[in-house]
C-alpha cells in the first residue's frame, strides 16, 4: 500500500490548485491522483514524499515549470496554519498553567528568594542561564496560543527557537530527576511538590507544542521548520556548552588540584587556569555544606553527587590561592541575591563555620564597620606614640554575628587597652594568660551567648580581634588602645590598620584620625575614605606637634608597681652596638600579588653584597639559592606556596652558619601545606631568626600558626617610605649598628629624681614591662606562665597573654579573672595649649606699659 506524507499531500494540493483552480473538481483531481499512483507503482515507490512526487509531476507535465507549483509559498508573504489539531478549552487552561505560568512563576521566585540556590543548586548563575529558562516557557506559549500567522522568517525563527527550548529543558530535567519522585510524594500525600516539578512540565510543554506545530503546519512549510528546528537543537547544545563546560572543566581541575600527586595537581591548576572560571571556584571556596545561598552550580551538584570523594571547602580555598594567586577572602564574594542587605559589594554567607574560632574566615552578609575613629598621641620625650582606635559594628542582616579582624600593629606595637561599649557604658577588658581569656571568650560565645570581647595576637604585629553578639538591627562599639615605639628620625606615625576581616566597608565609611603631640601646637584632623582604611597606614605628624629638643632622660610613676619602693622608673638614653648575623636568605613570593613591588623590591635588592647575603624564589620546584642575578628573571604569576622555601632557608642556615636570618617578603598567604618542618626546625634553633614582611593586606596562616615561635618575628610594615625602611633593615642585619635604647631603673617615690628628666606619660612603663616580657620569652629566660601572668598585670596583649571583655562580673570569677582597675587605665592625654590672656591680664600689661613710659 502507497503512503503518502504530510509534505506530500500539501505539494500535490499546492500543484492542483495553481493549475486547475483555488477548487478543482474532485473527478479532476481523483483522475490525477490515479495517473501518479500507476507512475509510482512503477517505479516502485511505496511511501510518497515530496521530492518523489514533484519528480513524477515533471515526467508527467515537462511542459510546466515547477515554479509555479511551488508559487503558494514562495508568492506568498503570509500562509495560514492549518489547525486540524486544536485543543479544547479545558486542555487549553490545563496547558497555560502547566506548561507556561507555573515554571514562569518558578523562574520568577527564584530569582526574588533563590529557593533552590539555597537547598540545592543555583540554575541562573548568570543572566545567559536566565535567558535560556525563560526562553522555554516563551517559546511554548508562543507555539500553542498563536493568534496570526507567521511570515517565513517568523517561522524559521520560532522553529531554531524551539529546538533550543527543547535541549535547554532536556538538560534541567536531566540534572533535577532524582528529585522527581520526592515531589510527586509530596503532591500526592501533602498537597505540595508542584515547584520541582517545574523543569518537567516545561519539557513536556515545549515536546507538545513542537508536536502540535508539526502537525499543524502547511505541508509546504514541511523541509524548513525540520532544518531550522535541527539547527535550534544545535544551538541549543552549542549554548550549554559555551555557560556549562567551564564550570565541569574546573570542577574537574579542582578535583584534580586536591590530589597527593604532584604531577596531577599541577595539571588540575593548569586546567582551572585555562578552562575554569573564578567565579565557579569561588563558590566551593564558600560551600560549607548547610545550604548556603549559591554555593553550588549545576556542575558542582552533578559531580558532587556523581564523585566519591568530595572536594571540602578549606581544600577549595587553598586551590584557589593556587591558581589565582589572591585569598578567596580577598576577593568579591558570590552575592546574596537579595536586595534587603546589598548595602555595598560585600554581602555574603550567611552560615558563619569559623564562629569562636581562631580565623577570620569569609565575609558575613550584612556585617559592616559603620564607624572609624583613631585618635593618636606621640609622646616624643618618651620616643612612644598611643593610639586609640573606635569602631562601630553594625549588623543589617536577620542573623547574630560575630564580628572578627585582624589588625597589623606599628612595628614593636603592642594593644594596651581593650573597651567594650555594654547598654552605652564603656566597660573595660580583664587581661590574663592566652589559655584563660579564650576560654572565656569561647564559652560564653558558644554557651550563654552574651556580649564578649576577645583580643589575642594571631602573629608578629597582628591582633585578632572577635566581637560577640553583634544582633540583628544593633550595633557594637569597641575601642583598642595600641602603644608602639616612634623615632625622630623616622617621624611618621606608623597607624594601625585592618588586613583581614569577615564585614564589609560601606561605601558612606569614613575614617576619622586625629593626631596631637607634646608641643604646643594643636592637634590636627585626617578624614580617609573606606579604601584608605586599609591602604593608608602612616602620618607625618609636623615638629610642632614634638617640639625640638627630645630629652636624655625621663621618668614616670609606674601605676603597676607593687609599693612604693619601685612605683618611679628613670630611664637614661643610651647607645647600644647590634652585632650583624652572618648570613641572610631573602624568600621572595612568587604569587601574583607581587606584581606590583617588583620594580621597587628589584632597585632595593640589586645593590646587596652576594656574600652575605643569598635569595630563593618561591616555586613549584626544587628550591635553591641563587645570586642577586635571579632579580632579572622573577616575574610573579598566580599563586605559590612559600613553606618549602621558606623550609630550605632555615635548614641551609642552620646547617651552615651559627647565626642566620630568614627574611620573607610576600603578600597575602593561606595555608596550603603543612608547617610544622618548619616549626620543628625554629623550635630547636635559637640563633636562626625569621623576619616576616608584608607588602600587603591579607590573611597569612604561616604568621598565624608560628605566632608562639619566638625567633618568628616580623620587619618594616608598609608605608610611604617602605624602600628606606627596608634599606635599613637589611643593612642593619648585615652590618654592625648603633641602636638606642632606654636604660631603667626604678626608684622610690620618696627618692630625688635626677636633674633634667622629663616627665612622661604612664605608657612607659607599660611598655618597658613588654621589652622585657619579650626579651625573656625569646631568650626562654623563665616560665611562661610567670611573665604570662605579669604582662596581664600591666594590661598588655602578647604571644603569652590577652584580653576579654565579658558582660557581667560572675562571669570573671567563674573564669578565674579580675577586671581591671579604671585607675590604672590610660587615657589619651589632652592637647597643651596656650591659653588665651584674660581681661584683667590684658588690663594690667596695659598699666605697666603706661607707667614705665611715664618713668622714662
Amino acid at each position: 500500500m502507497t503512503t503518502w506524507t504530510p509534505a506530500a499531500e500539501s505539494f500535490f494540493r499546492d500543484f492542483l490548485s495553481s493549475h486547475f483552480g483555488a477548487r478543482p473538481a474532485d473527478e479532476v483531481a481523483h483522475d490525477i491522483r490515479c495517473h501518479v499512483h500507476e507512475e509510482l507503482s512503477q517505479r516502485g515507490v511505496d511511501r510518497v514524499t515530496r521530492t518523489e512526487l514533484q519528480r513524477v509531476v515533471e515526467d508527467l507535465h515537462p511542459n510546466q515549470s515547477m515554479v509555479e507549483a511551488e508559487s503558494a509559498f514562495v508568492k506568498a508573504p503570509v500562509i495560514p496554519a492549518e489547525d486540524t489539531n486544536k485543543p479544547t478549552k479545558a486542555q487549553a487552561i490545563a496547558a497555560a498553567i502547566f506548561y507556561v505560568i507555573l515554571p514562569v512563576a518558578v523562574l520568577v521566585m527564584e530569582g526574588i528568594f533563590h529557593w533552590c540556590a539555597m537547598v540545592f543548586f543555583d540554575p541562573m548563575p548568570t543572566l545567559a542561564h536566565a535567558a535560556l529558562l525563560f526562553l522555554v516557557p516563551i517559546v511554548t506559549g508562543s507555539l500553542l496560543w498563536k493568534q496570526t500567522p507567521w511570515t517565513p522568517q517568523l517561522f524559521k525563527t520560532i522553529a531554531c527557537l524551539s529546538g533550543i527550548a527543547l535541549v535547554v529543558s532536556i538538560y534541567y530535567v536531566a540534572i533535577t530527576f532524582w528529585w522527581i519522585p520526592f515531589a510527586l510524594i509530596g503532591v500526592v500525600y501533602f498537597g505540595l511538590g508542584l515547584v520541582p516539578l517545574a523543569p518537567p512540565f516545561a519539557m513536556i510543554g515545549i515536546s507538545r507544542a513542537r508536536t502540535l506545530m508539526w502537525r499543524s503546519v502547511p505541508s509546504a512549510r514541511e523541509i524548513p521548520w525540520k532544518t531550522w528546528s535541527r539547527r535550534g537543537v544545535y544551538a541549543g547544545v552549542a549554548a550549554l556548552i559555551i555557560l556549562e563546560l567551564p564550570s565541569y572543566v574546573g570542577r574537574v581541575g579542582l578535583s584534580m588540584a586536591t590530589s597527593e600527586n604532584a604531577v596531577t595537581r599541577e595539571r588540575g591548576l593548569s586546567l582551572i587556569r585555562i578552562a575554569g572560571t573564578e567565579s565557579d571556584l569561588l563558590r566551593k571556596c564558600y560551600d560549607t555544606g548547610r545550604g548556603w545561598a549559591g554555593n553550588r552550580d549545576a556542575a558542582g551538584m552533578v559531580l558532587d553527587e556523581l564523585s566519591d570523594t568530595k572536594v571540602s571547602s578549606e581544600q577549595a580555598q587553598k586551590v584557589f590561592f593556587l591558581a589565582t594567586g589572591t585569598p578567596y577572602n580577598e576577593v568579591e564574594p558570590p552575592r546574596v541575591h537579595s536586595r534587603l542587605y546589598q548595602r555595598d559589594q560585600w554581602d555574603t554567607v550567611t552560615f558563619d563555620s569559623d564562629q569562636g574560632g581562631d580565623r577570620v574566615g569569609g565575609r558575613l552578609r550584612g556585617l559592616f564597620m559603620d564607624t572609624s575613629r583613631m585618635d593618636t598621641h606621640v609622646d616624643a620625650a618618651a620616643r612612644l606614640s598611643y593610639t586609640e582606635w573606635t569602631v562601630e559594628f553594625e549588623n543589617l542582616s536577620p542573623d547574630t554575628h560575630e564580628a572578627r579582624c585582624q589588625v597589623q600593629l606599628p612595628p614593636e606595637g603592642v594593644v594596651s587597652r581593650v573597651t567594650l561599649w555594654i547598654n552605652d557604658e564603656p566597660e573595660e577588658a580583664a587581661f590574663g594568660p592566652n589559655n584563660q581569656v579564650k576560654q572565656a571568650y569561647k564559652s560564653v560565645v558558644t554557651v550563654e551567648r552574651r556580649d564578649p570581647v576577645l583580643v589575642t595576637v594571631s602573629g608578629p604585629g597582628r591582633v585578632l580581634v572577635q566581637c560577640f553578639p553583634v544582633l540583628p538591627r544593633k550595633r557594637m562599639k569597641v575601642r583598642l588602645g595600641i602603644t608602639a615605639p616612634w623615632s625622630p628620625i623616622d617621624p611618621e606615625v606608623v597607624l594601625p590598620r585592618v588586613v583581614e576581616r569577615n564585614f564589609g566597608f560601606p561605601r558612606s565609611l569614613k575614617h576619622h584620625v586625629w593626631a596631637q603631640g607634646d608641643g604646643h601646637g594643636q592637634g590636627t584632623q585626617f578624614a580617609y575614605t573606606n579604601k584608605e582604611l586599609l591602604d593608608k597606614s602612616t602620618i607625618t605628624p609636623n615638629q610642632q606637634f614634638v617640639g625640638e629638643d627630645l630629652p636624655e632622660q625621663i621618668w614616670s610613676r609606674d601605676p603597676f608597681a607593687q609599693g612604693p619602693h619601685d612605683a618611679v622608673l628613670v630611664g637614661k638614653r643610651i647607645t647600644e652596638l647590634v652585632a650583624p648575623v652572618e648570613h641572610v636568605i631573602i624568600v621572595l613570593d612568587n604569587s601574583e600579588g607581587m606584581k606590583p613591588f617588583v620594580p621597587m623590591l628589584k632597585e632595593q635588592l640589586s645593590g646587596i653584597p652576594e656574600d652575605q647575603i643569598g635569595f630563593l624564589v618561591a616555586s613549584h620546584s626544587t628550591p635553591s639559592i641563587q645570586t642577586a642575578d635571579i632579580l632579572k628573571q622573577w616575574n610573579p604569576r598566580y599563586g605559590t606556596d612559600s613553606l618549602p622555601a621558606l623550609h630550605h632557608a632555615c635548614s641551609k642556615l642552620r646547617k651552615e652558619t651559627k647565626s642566620g636570618a630568614v627574611v620573607w617578603l610576600h603578600t597575602a598567604h593561606p595555608e596550603v601545606s603543612s608547617i610544622e618542618p618548619l616549626r620543628q626546625i625554629l623550635s630547636h634553633q635559637d640563633r636562626l631568626q625569621l623576619y616576616d614582611i608584608s607588602l600587603t593586606h591579607g590573611t597569612n596562616a604561616i604568621s598565624e600558626a608560628l605566632k608562639k615561635i619566638p625567633q618568628f618575628r616580623h620587619g618594616p610594615v608598609m608605608s610611604s617610605n617602605f624602600d628606606q625602611q627596608l634599606g635599613r633593615f637589611l643593612h642593619g642585619l648585615t652590618n654592625p649598628t648603633q641602636q638606642d635604647k632606654w636604660s631603667v631603673t626604678r626608684q622610690s617615690a620618696n627618692c630625688a629624681l635626677p636633674i633634667n628628666a622629663i616627665q612622661v606619660d604612664d605608657q612607659f612603663p607599660r611598655y618597658t614591662k613588654y621589652l622585657e616580657g619579650m626579651t625573656a620569652w625569646r631568650e626562654r629566660r623563665s616560665v611562661v606562665s610567670d611573665w604570662s601572668k605579669q604582662l596581664a598585670h600591666y594590661q598588655l596583649v602578647t604571644p603569652i597573654s590577652g584580653a576579654v571583655v565579658l558582660e557581667r562580673q560572675e562571669q570573671y570569677e567563674q573564669h578565674g579573672l579580675k577586671q581591671v582597675d579604671k585607675k590604672t587605665v590610660h587615657h589619651m592625654p589632652t592637647v597643651p595649649s596656650v591659653p588665651e590672656p584674660s581681661s584683667a591680664t590684658l588690663l594690667m600689661l596695659g598699666i605697666f606699659a603706661i607707667s614705665f613710659r611715664r618713668k622714662r
